[in-house]
């Protein structure tokens, strides 16, 4: 898991800032999106705040999560998954528009992403999520949970928990509780190495279990 960063923050858009000495406060993948940079965080909190520090996930939201994968065995992935693609999509009629009537995808997936959106992590998680949009997942207690988690992590007025990492770090714990063969605990048959959904194995065990040990 990502550990406590005081050079990163959140704008009140969800984009990501990060600190370079002797430049100062400069956002991701800022050139592409004619961002200034900041000289000092002062400035930066007055043209783009409210800030949130981006920290380290929460022992309580950790064990929150794990115990809610946890409840859902070999579902876990393809539920996370769904989650990640329902949080995604419940901001879409919110986001600003354009110039024409269709919503700002790129903002909407930014929530997901802005704790460190240039990692690789992140842009797994993207690829997740439409994943997710792909698998049909009722909504169960567990996937609730998952849920309440994730939109505290990217929306809760606390700090902005750096969700891809996190969620790889939880993953791989759990299924390394289960020993060397932990990722056929959490995933189900058809994400399983050697099984006919190739590309859809290698992203959610590519990013999920990136941090077990036994990867």
């Amino acid at each position: 898991m990502i550990t406590t960063d005081h050079t990163r923050r959140v704008d009140a858009t969800w984009q990501g800032w990060y600190f370079v000495a002797g430049e100062g406060w400069t956002a991701a993948f800022g050139r592409d999106r004619g961002l200034p940079t900041y000289p000092d965080l002062e400035e930066l909190e007055a043209a783009r705040g409210p800030l949130r520090r981006v920290e380290p996930v929460s022992a309580d939201d950790a064990a929150a999560m794990r115990d809610a994968l946890a409840a859902l065995g070999t579902r876990a992935v393809t539920t996370l998954a769904s989650a990640l693609a329902f949080v995604w999509e419940s901001k879409l009629p919110d986001v600003p528009r354009r110039g024409d009537p269709q919503p700002d995808y790129d903002l909407a997936m930014r929530r997901l992403t802005a704790g460190r959106e240039g990692s690789w992590e992140s842009q797994a998680l993207k690829e997740l999520v439409w994943f997710g949009r792909d698998v049909s997942m009722s909504r169960t207690a567990s996937k609730d949970a998952i849920t309440e988690v994730l939109e505290r992590w990217i929306d809760g007025p606390g700090p902005y928990t750096e969700v891809a990492a996190s969620l790889a770090g939880i993953v791989s714990v759990l299924a390394d509780e289960h020993g060397p063969q932990g990722w056929r605990a959490v995933a189900d048959q058809w994400l399983q190495p050697g099984g006919m959904a190739v590309e859809d194995t290698a992203l959610c065990r590519g990013l999920l279990y990136s941090a077990s040990q036994y990867a």
